[in-house]
C-alpha cells in the first residue's frame, strides 16, 4: 500500500468510441493499466423507482439510512466508510453546513474547502481549462480524506441550489472524475436532489423518522490526512470516458455516425448570441478585465439539451425560514428514468449509438453525462475541453494582437466543417492572450493527458 506524504491537495471542484468491450489487461497501447472499460460497459440504466438504487443515483430515503445506521444499511459489496463529499454548505435554518457525520464511519466533507476548481492541463496541442485530475492530485485527495476506494462508498451532494444547479453538476463532475479513474460504479453514489431540500424533514414528508439533528451538522469533519491507497492500485483503465478535440473532429469528419454530440449550455450559448467567458481576466486595456473566446456558436452537428432540463426546479420551500421562497430552493430531484431517456431520445440517440457531452468548461455538461449514463443506461462520453478549448481555436487576433492561428491551421474551428452559428468576438482587447507555450499546432494528437493518467497507473 503506497503511504502519502501529509500535505494540502489540489483537485478540481468537482468519454476510444463504445465498440469495444472489457479487454482484460493492457490497451491498444501495450500500457499495461489493468482491465480496460469501455463507456459502454460503464452504463448503469436506473431502477424506475429511485428508492430501488443502492449506488448510482439514489434518494433521501437511503441515504437518511446510511446515516442513521451505516453498518447496518451499507449496500452489499460495500465494506468500508461512507464518505460524503459535499459541494456547497447546508442552507436551513442558519444552523447547519453538513451532512451528519461520525467520523468513525461516516465522514463529510465539503470539497469547495480543499479543491482547486481551476486545473489546466495540456492536451498536445493547447490547454484544457478545467481538466480531470491527474494521477497525483487524485492520490492527494485520497490521503487527505482518507479514502479507500476498494471498500469505501462515495457520495456525492449538492449542499444547496444557491447557483442554480451548478453544485448539482459539480456533484455530477466528481462522479465523472472517480469513474474515469477507474473506480467501480457500486462504489459511488449520487443524491437524487438539493440536501437541503431532500433531506429536510421540513419539506420531504418522507423523512418521518428523522430530525434536522439527527441528518445535518454543524460542521464538516476534519480532514485526517490518513489515506494509504494509490489510485495506482485500482487495476481499472477507464479513460476512454474522455473524449478530445481530435476525437470530436473525428467525429464530424464521419458525418457523425453512430454518435449524438449534445451541447449543454444555454440556448443563447449555443446560437452564439452570448459571449463564452474563459477563466481567465488578463483582457482589456489594464489586463484585468473578462477575457472571452475568439468566436462562439456550436461544434457542428451538436444538439441543444440545457442542462438542468434533466431537474426538477418546480418543487420549492423555504428553506432557510426567511419568509421569502426562491428558485434556489428547489428540490433539483432528478426527473424520472422515462423522462430522461425521452430527453436524449428527442435529440437523436438510439440504440447503438454514444452520446458525447460538452458544454463551457466540462462541469454543467457531466450533469448530462451521469444522466446519460446512470440513469437512462446510455453509451456516453466527455469532451473535457468544451467550448473554452473549441472556441479558442480560431483565426482571429488576440488582446496582445497576435494572431491565434493561421488560416490554414489544420486545427482550425471556426470554420463552417467543424463550427455552426459562428459568431466573433467582435472586440479582440476581449479575445484570451495566447501564450506561445500553450500550443502546439504541429502536433497532430491531442490524448497527452490520457496518455499521462494511463502512464501514471502502468505497472513499471
Amino acid at each position: 500500500m503506497l503511504r502519502r506524504d501529509k500535505r494540502l491537495l489540489q483537485t478540481v471542484g468537482v468519454v476510444a468510441l463504445g465498440a469495444f468491450l472489457s479487454l482484460g489487461c493492457g490497451d491498444k497501447d501495450g500500457i499495461n493499466t489493468g482491465e480496460v472499460i469501455s463507456p459502454k460497459a460503464m452504463t448503469n440504466q436506473s431502477s424506475s423507482d429511485y428508492n430501488e438504487n443502492q449506488h448510482g443515483l439514489v434518494t433521501a430515503t437511503n441515504v437518511e439510512k446510511w446515516i442513521s445506521d451505516w453498518e447496518s444499511n451499507k449496500p452489499e459489496g460495500i465494506n468500508g466508510k461512507l464518505i460524503i463529499l459535499q459541494i456547497g454548505q447546508i442552507s436551513v435554518d442558519g444552523n447547519y453546513t453538513a451532512l451528519k457525520h461520525d467520523d468513525v464511519n461516516i465522514f463529510t466533507y465539503e470539497l469547495g474547502d480543499v479543491c482547486n476548481t481551476y486545473y489546466s492541463r495540456f492536451d498536445g496541442v493547447s490547454k484544457v481549462a478545467k481538466a480531470v485530475n491527474s494521477g497525483e492530485n487524485i492520490d492527494n485527495m485520497m490521503m487527505a480524506y482518507g479514502i479507500d476506494p476498494q471498500n469505501d462508498m462515495l457520495l456525492f451532494v449538492q449542499g444547496n441550489g444557491l447557483n442554480k444547479g451548478a453544485n448539482m453538476s459539480g456533484a455530477a463532475r466528481m462522479w465523472y472524475t472517480f469513474s474515469y479513474w477507474g473506480i467501480k460504479q457500486e462504489h459511488m453514489a449520487l443524491l437524487n436532489g438539493n440536501a437541503s431540500f431532500v433531506l429536510n424533514p421540513d419539506a420531504n414528508g418522507e423523512l418521518v423518522s428523522s430530525s434536522k439533528d439527527d441528518l445535518f451538522d454543524l460542521n464538516v469533519s476534519s480532514l485526517p490526512m490518513s489515506g494509504t491507497v494509490s489510485i495506482k492500485e485500482i487495476r481499472r483503465n477507464a479513460t476512454a470516458l474522455q473524449a478530445t478535440m481530435k476525437d470530436m473532429r473525428e467525429l464530424i469528419d464521419n458525418c457523425l455516425y453512430d454518435s449524438v454530440i449534445v451541447d449543454a449550455r444555454s440556448e443563447a450559448e449555443y446560437n452564439g448570441t452570448k459571449r463564452a467567458k474563459t477563466e481567465l481576466k488578463t483582457c482589456g486595456e489594464n489586463r484585468d478585465e473578462q477575457c472571452y473566446t475568439p468566436f462562439d456558436g456550436h461544434i457542428a452537428g451538436a444538439k441543444h439539451l440545457l442542462y438542468t432540463n434533466v431537474l426538477d426546479l418546480n418543487e420549492t420551500a423555504d428553506l432557510n425560514g426567511d419568509g421569502n421562497i426562491t428558485a434556489t430552493e428547489a428540490s433539483y430531484t432528478f426527473k424520472s428514468v422515462d423522462e430522461i431517456q425521452q430527453l436524449f431520445n428527442d435529440v437523436g440517440y438510439e440504440d447503438g449509438k454514444t452520446l458525447y457531452t460538452y458544454c463551457r468548461t466540462g462541469t454543467k455538461s457531466s450533469l448530462l453525462a451521469f444522466s446519460a449514463s446512470q440513469i437512462a443506461g446510455y453509451t456516453t462520453r466527455m469532451y473535457d475541453g468544451s467550448w473554452i478549448q473549441w472556441g479558442r481555436m480560431a483565426h482571429r487576433e488576440d488582446a496582445n494582437g497576435s494572431t491565434l492561428i493561421s488560416e490554414n491551421s489544420y486545427w482550425r474551428n471556426d470554420v463552417d466543417k467543424y463550427s455552426e452559428n459562428i459568431t466573433y468576438n467582435g472586440d479582440s482587447s476581449s479575445v484570451i492572450p495566447q501564450d506561445p507555450a500553450d500550443l502546439n499546432l504541429c502536433s497532430c494528437r491531442t490524448d497527452k493527458i490520457v496518455n499521462e493518467d494511463k502512464e501514471y497507473k502502468s505497472l513499471q
